[in-house]
């Protein structure tokens, strides 16, 4: 077989996270997946951050540093192209916007 290479391709074709997120921004009928998807990531971020900063919980601990480094290479990537992607944009939206949601359940004391 050959390689992609081969094939005139780049490396990274059709395996890029923005062209993935991209399907689901063109298609107005996929919106309403693309938020549940994001609602789900920040509730599961925000309980992580939460477990792991007030019970601290190490596996939680674990989680959020395997995450932690998945982000960072999303991110890295995004910007050795000298552009913030979607992907990378997406990745830190989800990071704040976790961080935020795990400060109000610890605020509220419902951890």
């Amino acid at each position: 077989m050959a390689g992609s290479e081969e094939r005139g391709e780049s490396p990274a074709s059709g395996s890029s996270l923005d062209e993935h997120l991209r399907v689901y921004l063109r298609d107005e009928s996929l919106w309403p997946v693309l938020i549940v998807v994001i609602a789900v990531a920040v509730t599961l971020g925000a309980a992580l951050l939460s477990a792991a900063v007030v019970l601290g919980n190490l596996a939680a601990w674990g989680a959020v540093a395997l995450l932690a480094l998945i982000s960072l290479d999303v991110v890295q990537r995004d910007l050795r192209a000298r552009r913030l992607g979607i992907g990378g944009r997406l990745v830190l939206l989800l990071w704040v916007a976790s961080a935020g949601a795990a400060a109000a359940v610890i605020a509220f004391g419902w951890v």
